[in-house]
């Protein structure tokens, strides 16, 4: 049903209406339910898994408005186009088309949409070391799951650190914000390196 609906807005997308709008639509109408943990967990884990490979190889990338990439880290790994811009250190990252995102320690597969207004990952360079501060502004991301899929916009509160030493991200940064259907949100932090995530309590 959801995979119908999306296609269906999709379409709609094609004839007229912006991406915002159909990715706000999706999200209000199919988003994750927040009071399902195991869903959110699994929102939250493909948050903190995009995050740590699309900084990886942005920062692979460099400078460079059309970076077509297929590449497997330790983690995991991404396959997209990545459009990065270097601003004195500070990579900015968004893409024309989806990002396909997948684990190497469990099935999770996603894919990640950063080119609606305002969908970008920003990496700020920490003076003096190797990480870098990792902000997401807004994201549609879908978690492929056999039956349903796991639909949800995500940002971050607080910056995650990226270490480029042990490419991964550092555990105990980071706060992001989940939002699903009918706008409901729940937030979490991350303990990684493990990548275990604690959810905020439900109001």
């Amino acid at each position: 049903m959801k995979k119908l609906l999306i296609s269906a807005l999709v379409l709609g997308a094609l004839t007229g209406c912006n991406a915002d709008d159909v990715q706000d639509y999706v999200t209000d109408k199919v988003g994750v339910d927040i009071k399902n943990t195991n869903d959110v967990v699994t929102a939250a884990d493909a948050t903190t898994l995009s995050l740590e490979v699309i900084a990886q190889a942005a920062i692979d990338c460099g400078n460079d408005d059309n970076c077509d990439v297929d590449i497997n880290y330790a983690n995991g790994g991404v396959k997209g186009t990545l459009k990065v811009v270097d601003n004195n250190g500070v990579l900015t990252v968004t893409s024309d088309g989806l990002l396909n995102v997948w684990s190497n320690t469990n099935n999770l597969k996603a894919e990640v949409r950063l080119f609606a207004s305002g969908n970008k990952v920003v990496l700020t360079p920490v003076a003096g070391t190797a990480t870098y501060n990792v902000e997401l502004q807004d994201a549609h991301i879908v978690v492929d799951q056999k039956g349903d899929d796991v639909i949800f916009d995500t940002r971050t509160l607080t910056p995650f650190v990226f270490d480029n030493n042990v490419a991964a991200l550092q555990g105990f940064t980071g706060e992001a914000e989940i939002q699903g259907e009918d706008g409901d949100v729940r937030t979490f932090t991350y303990n990684g390196p493990g990548g275990d995530v604690n959810l905020s309590p439900l109001n």
